[in-house]
């Protein structure tokens, strides 16, 4: 529900563009009045009549969103962690 997109930040250099995003969003079947949000990046390609000839996004699905969905997330958050965990114990 109520999906919102807010750019933080633009970049353009010749037939390539890079926006900095906010998607803001509520999942109306959980937590209806919470409103979520994922932060993200998208490159953009144009064509040279001026056409979006590729578009790809990038964000951090486990962070983002996984890890705050009820039954995955607490896996999510734990593994993140221990992860966290062993790099500090490597250096």
């Amino acid at each position: 529900h109520d999906p919102r997109f807010e750019i933080l930040e633009s970049v353009r250099e010749g037939s390539s563009a890079f926006l900095v995003w906010n998607f803001e969003f509520r999942v109306k079947a959980w937590k209806p009045a919470v409103t979520r949000s994922i932060h993200g990046t998208s490159h953009i390609r144009f064509a040279a009549d001026g056409r979006v000839a590729r578009h790809r996004d990038y964000w951090d699905a486990a962070g983002e969103l996984y890890a705050k969905l009820p039954v995955i997330g607490p896996v999510i958050r734990w593994q993140e962690k221990r992860i966290a965990f062993s790099r500090r114990w490597r250096r």
